[in-house]
């Protein structure tokens, strides 16, 4: 806990102002909606909080000023990372062999995700279970961090859908070619797929 709280002290800005974006239609998003689909939940949070921040679709975001970052020389066991909420302040602990830059951003807004759909929550793991709040927060930290719609923009602009396009666009926000290949599948390409239909 000490490290989760020395994380957390890492953290420039509080997550308190975050809440408001999201905390009133969180509690409704979390009892309402299908359990069986947890990413409309994190898809949902994620738009409104970028909105007020004051972000456009195609904006990049970087979640560290709100998630404090640190990490620890031992064996992570299975276990991605430990987050403390102290003071408003988010931190995460990162175990186990050191993650790259962007496997570390992508964590920070799962971190950020899962403190602001569960604000009575001030200790919890990250972890590669596909549990119902795991679920939500990484389909928020994808929306956070590479929405769909910046993409749908970003690969028009570029004028073609490829993996080249598509790594391109990774690069734009600072995430993943994976990430963007999920948000793509996930939501462009479901949603072309249906206009045709």
């Amino acid at each position: 806990m000490a490290a989760g709280d020395r994380a957390a002290a890492r953290a420039r800005a509080t997550i308190r102002s975050l809440y408001d974006p999201t905390s009133s239609r969180a509690n409704d998003f979390v009892h309402e909606v299908d359990v069986t689909r947890p990413w409309t939940t994190g898809y949902a949070m994620a738009r409104p909080l970028r909105h007020g921040l004051g972000l456009n679709d195609t904006d990049g975001l970087d979640v560290s000023p709100w998630v404090g970052l640190s990490d620890v020389s031992a064996s992570s066991n299975g276990i991605q990372g430990f987050v403390s909420v102290r003071r408003g302040r988010c931190g995460l602990v990162l175990g186990g062999p050191r993650l790259g830059m962007l496997s570390s951003r992508f964590a920070q807004a799962r971190a950020l995700g899962r403190a602001l759909v569960r604000p009575e929550q001030q200790n919890f793991i990250l972890s590669v279970a596909r549990g119902h709040d795991e679920r939500v927060a990484g389909a928020f930290a994808a929306e956070l961090l590479a929405p769909a719609e910046g993409i749908r923009q970003s690969l028009y602009a570029i004028g073609k859908h490829d993996d080249s396009a598509l790594e391109a666009v990774a690069r734009h926000f600072k995430v993943s070619p994976l990430l963007v290949r999920h948000q793509y599948d996930n939501q462009i390409a479901v949603s072309s797929h249906k206009a045709i239909w």
